[in-house]
C-alpha cells in the first residue's frame, strides 16, 4: 500500500488497474468504496479527516470536501443503496456526516 494513493487492482491476480491521489493514509487501514450512478465514483476517508472522491475510470479528483474535525481520520465512507447522491461518512470526531 502506498501512502496518498488508493489503487484499484485486479482481485485475481493483483494487477493494478487505476491509481487514485490525494488523500493521506500511513498509519490506519482506511476502506474506499465504489457508488454514485453507475457506481463511476471512488470515495475514501483520509487521515487529514477530509473525503475525497475521484471519477472511477480517469481518475480525476473531483472534489475533497472537509466535515470532520482535524486531527482525526475519516474512517468509513458508506453509500445510500436507494440514492445515489447520498453518502454518509464517519470519523474520530465521533461525528457521521451525510
Amino acid at each position: 500500500m502506498a501512502n496518498s494513493e488508493i489503487q484499484l487492482i485486479k482481485i485475481d491476480n493483483a494487477e493494478i488497474v487505476k491509481r487514485y491521489m490525494g488523500q493521506q493514509q500511513g498509519e490506519f487501514v482506511i476502506r474506499s468504496t465504489f457508488g454514485g450512478a453507475d457506481q463511476n465514483l471512488v470515495l475514501s476517508g483520509s487521515e487529514d479527516a477530509k473525503v475525497y472522491i475521484w471519477h472511477k475510470e480517469n481518475g480525476t479528483l473531483i472534489e475533497t470536501l472537509e466535515g470532520h474535525h482535524s486531527p482525526g481520520c475519516v474512517n468509513v465512507i458508506a453509500w445510500n443503496p436507494t440514492d445515489p447522491c447520498m453518502f454518509a461518512s464517519g470519523g474520530d470526531d465521533h461525528k457521521v456526516r451525510m
